[in-house]
């Protein structure tokens, strides 16, 4: 799940579908925000008087539990309400006056990435599926959208699948790219800067 900021139009959930016609491409200004998000709690924090946060979860069983193999992870995921997370998501914008800065695109993260211009995200939040193929999946397809100078937040650095860490090396990949920590304050979650392209 992802969530990017912009003055264009928002696409539709569906827009990325198979014998789709090619999507309009995306472009932020560098002050917005591509980012991922699961539930709407953290939408008001992107408001920013400018763009809009385009908020990226398919809020599906299947795309949560792809990749799990941890028992605890998959009883977690596989007890989730994703319908009603979803329905408050859209309630809660609509609650805080949010509805010129957020869209919802209903999609995994990697599938719609392509609808967005290379190095046009100013920030990306990746707090997606955090089994170890999908995190370096969306890692590596939405790791060129952010321009240099922007910033990635990472959720749950520490997540495990048995007993391996699966974030940690999306991370190192990131760093080996160019990218620099900038705080580490927010327990389980860090802010990289890309500093160079």
């Amino acid at each position: 799940n992802q969530f990017s900021t912009s003055s264009s139009p928002a696409p539709t959930a569906n827009a990325s579908t198979p014998n789709s016609p090619e999507p309009q491409k995306i472009t932020p200004r560098p002050s917005e925000t591509p980012v991922a998000v699961y539930a709407a709690q953290r939408l008001d924090g992107y408001q920013t008087g400018r763009g809009v946060a385009y908020g990226i979860d398919p809020w599906t069983k299947q795309a949560a539990l792809e990749g799990m193999i941890d028992p605890e992870n998959i009883h977690f995921w596989d007890q989730c309400p994703y319908e009603i997370t979803y329905t408050d998501c859209v309630k809660a914008i609509k609650r805080l006056g949010l509805q010129g800065y957020c869209r919802l695109i209903r999609a995994q993260a990697h599938t719609v990435a392509n609808q967005f211009a290379e190095i046009s995200v100013g920030l990306l939040h990746l707090d997606g599926n955090h089994s170890a193929e999908p995190t370096i999946r969306e890692t590596r397809e939405w790791f060129p959208k952010v321009a240099v100078g922007g910033f990635i937040v990472v959720d749950d650095i520490a997540w495990k699948e048995a007993d391996v860490f699966t974030v940690r090396p999306a991370v190192e990949w990131m760093l080996e790219r160019g990218c620099a920590i900038v705080d580490q304050s927010v327990r389980n979650c860090l802010v990289l800067e890309k500093r160079c392209e």
